[in-house]
């Protein structure tokens, strides 16, 4: 999608929900830089929410 990760709208939702947008913009980043490493490696992206929430199943301890 073009609006997956758009961090404007993110951070904006984040913000109603007083979310701690520190942590938010440094597990956006990790979590570009996994999704990018995937991708180089010739691994599927994740095309939907589902696939991309059992992408992120090993990580669930450091993106909480």
């Amino acid at each position: 999608s073009s609006t997956f990760f758009n961090e404007e709208p993110l951070f904006a939702f984040a913000q109603l929900y007083e979310s701690d947008l520190e942590d938010l913009k440094h597990e956006v980043h990790q979590t570009k830089r996994l999704l990018e490493r995937r991708e180089k490696s010739g691994g599927d992206i994740p095309s939907n929410l589902l696939e991309f929430v059992v992408f992120l199943e090993p990580y669930k301890e450091v993106f909480h």
